[in-house]
């Protein structure tokens, strides 16, 4: 049996190459949109209060709960191809949780406010409520232990 092959007119190869044409570029446009829906776009901001190499060496390797909480900047930088601008308290790491977010509702200056209100509480405070907690119980030796 003799091998027959088929021969495409140039017509039908040019509209096979801008069929080819428009799905690689109808990709393209997919592969941003899921780029974009999983990749923040950061907006301007000050860097206090950022976390320092030894928090983020503190997380194991792998872990997700690092990368969630902590962003390399540099690192990010390099991947995505964004700028930066050293900040005054430069460690190379910012709080993912606070940094401000392109599109997020910062009245005033955005520089400064941020719509994820910053949440601190003290330990001393932490004692007191177990304490008061623990007194509601009865239980007056256990409160004195703290």
């Amino acid at each position: 049996m003799a091998d027959s092959k088929t021969r495409f007119s140039d017509k039908e190869l040019a509209e096979f190459k801008e069929l080819i044409l428009k799905k690689i570029e109808k990709a393209e446009q997919d592969l941003e949109l899921i780029k974009s829906a999983y990749t923040p776009v950061y907006d301007s901001g000050y860097s206090f209060n950022v976390p320092v190499q030894e928090a983020f060496d503190a997380f194991a390797p792998g872990d997700a709960r690092r990368d969630a909480s902590i962003l390399d900047i540099i690192a990010w930088s390099n991947d995505t191809g964004a700028e930066y601008v050293e900040g005054y308290e430069h460690t190379g790491f910012y709080n993912r949780k606070y940094l401000p977010r392109k599109g997020d509702q910062n009245i005033g200056d955005q520089n400064l406010t941020n719509p994820n209100n910053y949440r601190s509480i003290r330990f001393a405070d932490v004692l007191l409520m177990a304490a008061e907690a623990l007194n509601r119980g009865g239980d007056e030796m256990i409160i004195l232990y703290f």
